[in-house]
């Protein structure tokens, strides 16, 4: 209703504090104040690249990667994927990685790429240095290797 507070964002790491002026049936009238910067961000960057479980656990993997505080997810295609994710999907992501920003106060959006192939991601010069590869097959995962971007480019 009219005079109550609200905080806004749109992804780019600030909040904008807003104050509603009027509401009717399809509007809404915001007094919005000065940008303020807040860092909720892990300190440094995660990359985790997957390829997608079948049905809907595949937008709960983006929930919670989001939640987690994920920078990128890079859905890979394998030679054993279930599910080949087409270009197309990513909108939907996209806007299951807003929403899930909305529900944790995380004022920053994950980014989500296109679908690649494992081949194409281990050519990537735009990863973190380090990186960890997990096998969850065992009874906990396990770091099966850890790369470093001179391993790979060697």
């Amino acid at each position: 209703g009219p005079d109550e507070a609200v905080t806004l964002f749109c992804g780019d790491g600030f909040e904008y504090p807003a104050v509603v002026v009027a509401v009717d049936r399809k509007r809404v009238a915001l007094h919005v104040g000065e940008a303020v910067a807040v860092d909720r961000e892990l300190g440094f960057e995660m990359v985790v690249a997957s390829a997608v479980p079948k049905g809907d656990r595949g937008d709960y993997l983006v929930e919670k990667l989001t939640e987690l505080g994920a920078t990128r997810f890079v859905p890979l295609t394998t030679v054993r994927s279930v599910v080949r994710p087409k270009p197309e999907a990513v909108p939907k992501w996209e806007r299951a990685v807003v929403e899930a920003s909305k529900q944790c106060g995380r004022n920053w959006l994950m980014a989500v790429d296109a679908p690649t192939t494992w081949s194409a991601f281990l050519g990537r010069t735009d990863l973190p240095a380090t990186r960890f590869v997990l096998d969850t097959s065992s009874a906990g995962a396990t770091v099966l290797a850890t790369v470093t971007a001179e391993s790979v480019r060697a």
